[in-house]
C-alpha cells in the first residue's frame, strides 16, 4: 500500500507543477498583454499631445506673425502721422511769419502815413497855400490811380494779343494740312504718313475734314478781328504810355515837397500791391 501511495504521489506532483507552470505562463502572457495595451495607450496619447502641442505652436506663430505685422502697420502710421504733424507745424510757422510780416509792413506802412501826413501839413502850413497843394496832390494821386491801371490792362492786353497770335499761326499751320489731306482724298490717293498729324487728319470722315476745314476759316477770321482790335488797343494804350513820360501832369510839380509826397504815394501803392499778393 505504502508503496502505492507513493508511486501515486510521485505520479500527481509532475501534474501539479506542469498545471502551477502553465498558470505562471498564463499570468505572464496576461501581463505581456496588458504591458502591450497600456503601450498602446500611452502612444496614442503621446501622438495626440503631439498633435496639440502642434497646434497650439502654429497658433501661437501665427498671432505672433500678426503682432508684428501690426505692429509694422502701427510704426508706419505713427511716422506719416509724425511727418504731416511737422509738416502742418511747419506750414502754421510759415502763415505765422507771413501774417507777422505783413502786419508790421502795415504798421510801418501806418508810420509812414501820419509822418507824410505830418510833413504834409507842415509844408502847407510854411507855405500858406493849403487848398492848392492839397487840390494838385488829389489831381496828381488820380492821374497815377489812372495810369497805374491803364498799365495794367496793357499788360492784359499784349498778353492776350501774343496768346492770340500763337491760336493763328497754329490754325493758319493747320488749314493746309486739311486741304491738302481732303484734296488727297478727293482724287482717290491716300495722304502721306509722315506725321502723327497727318494720320489723325487722314483718319477723318470727309463731313468731319469738311467741318475741319471751315473750322479753322471761321476761327482765322474771328482770330484776326480780334487781334486787329487788340493791336488798335495796344496802340492806343502805347499811345497813353507815350503821354505818361512825355509830361503833361509832371508839369503840376511845382516843388521839392509835392514830388516827394507824390513818390510816398506811388510806394504806399506799391507796398499795398505786394501785401495784397501775400494775402492771397
Amino acid at each position: 500500500m505504502l508503496n502505492l501511495k507513493k508511486k501515486q504521489e510521485s505520479q500527481v506532483a509532475p501534474l501539479k507543477q506542469k498545471q502551477r507552470s502553465d498558470e505562471a505562463a498564463k499570468r505572464l502572457q496576461d501581463g505581456k498583454q496588458c504591458i502591450k495595451a497600456q503601450k498602446g495607450q500611452i502612444q496614442q496619447k503621446i501622438k495626440q499631445e503631439a498633435e496639440c502641442f502642434r497646434q497650439w505652436k502654429a497658433s501661437r506663430e501665427k498671432e505672433l506673425l500678426q503682432l508684428r505685422k501690426e505692429g509694422r502697420r502701427n510704426e508706419h502710421e505713427r511716422h506719416k502721422l509724425q511727418a504731416l504733424n511737422q509738416f502742418q507745424k511747419m506750414v502754421l510757422q510759415r502763415k505765422t511769419e507771413a501774417a507777422i510780416a505783413t502786419k508790421r509792413l502795415k504798421e510801418l506802412i501806418g508810420v509812414h502815413k501820419c509822418a507824410a501826413l505830418d510833413n504834409r501839413g507842415q509844408y502847407k502850413s510854411f507855405h500858406g497855400n493849403t487848398l492848392n497843394v492839397q487840390r494838385n496832390e488829389k489831381t496828381l494821386q488820380r492821374w497815377i490811380d489812372l495810369e497805374l491801371e491803364a498799365m495794367v490792362n496793357a499788360h492784359a492786353a499784349r498778353f492776350e494779343y501774343e496768346k492770340q497770335s500763337q491760336v493763328q499761326t497754329a490754325f493758319a499751320e493747320e488749314l493746309p494740312l486739311v486741304k491738302q489731306v481732303d484734296q488727297f482724298s478727293s482724287d482717290g490717293l491716300s495722304p502721306p504718313q509722315g506725321k502723327s498729324e497727318n494720320f489723325r487728319v487722314s483718319s477723318m470722315s470727309p463731313n468731319a475734314r469738311s467741318a475741319r476745314v471751315v473750322s479753322p476759316v471761321n476761327m482765322l477770321t474771328t482770330s484776326s478781328n480780334a487781334i486787329v482790335a487788340m493791336a488798335l488797343q495796344l496802340s492806343e494804350k502805347e499811345e497813353r504810355e507815350r503821354g505818361f513820360t512825355a509830361g503833361g501832369h509832371w508839369n503840376l510839380l511845382r516843388s521839392l515837397g509835392g514830388a516827394k509826397t507824390l513818390l510816398q504815394y506811388m510806394f504806399y501803392a506799391a507796398t499795398d500791391a505786394r501785401c495784397n499778393i501775400l494775402q492771397i
